[in-house]
């Protein structure tokens, strides 16, 4: 199905700036019952089970358009205990989720424009960067302090660096509830770092 779909939004794509969001969800499908029935645990411990569903989505980069689905892997914990993560290759984790939806949107998005693919900080893997298609560029919610090279050849860490960057620009966002009971909340001033 996820092919499928993929194929059906390749044929959207060609030419356009093309932003890809990936992440990954929890299925949870029950307690004991879902145990008996193979299921492994989901969440933060607590004896929840059921599946983990990761998902990528392209978007068009002008005007936020869902143009269609990317990938979407399904998978269960069901293997119990396994070595520490250290100790295994990225094909043999769950991270390697990243990397392969990133190999994805480079195949099946090929006609675009320009890619580029959005993931959280769990995806603040360095083989996410070393692996990256030359046909995609990445934006990574920073996880790690890494040490960064600037234009002058000098070094500095990177949160150090990023929050000295001047602000680049200010707006206000309302947050309205969908009930009608309930009025809006107040606007929150944001602000944005280049």
């Amino acid at each position: 199905m996820a092919s499928h779909a993929a194929s059906r939004t390749a044929a959207r794509v060609a030419g356009r700036e093309i932003i890809v969001v990936q992440d990954s969800s929890e299925l949870a499908l029950g307690g004991r019952r879902a145990r008996d029935n193979g299921y492994g645990p989901v969440g933060k411990g607590g004896g929840v089970r059921g599946l983990l569903l990761h998902a990528a989505l392209a978007l068009d980069a002008d005007n936020g358009a869902l143009l269609g689905l990317v990938d979407a892997q399904v998978w269960n914990r069901n293997k119990g205990v396994v070595t520490p993560r250290r100790s295994r290759a990225t094909e043999d984790k769950e991270s390697k989720r990243w990397l392969s939806v990133t190999a994805q949107a480079s195949a099946v998005l090929s006609s675009a424009r320009s890619i580029t693919v959005i993931s959280d900080r769990e995806s603040d893997i360095y083989e996410h960067f070393a692996r990256r298609p030359a046909n995609v560029d990445l934006i990574v919610r920073a996880s790690w302090n890494r040490k960064i090279e600037l234009q002058s050849g000098a070094f500095a860490q990177l949160f150090a660096f990023v929050d000295g960057l001047p602000e680049a620009a200010r707006f206000s966002v309302k947050f309205l509830r969908r009930r009608a009971a309930r009025s809006g909340r107040p606007s929150l001033p944001c602000a944005s770092r280049r």
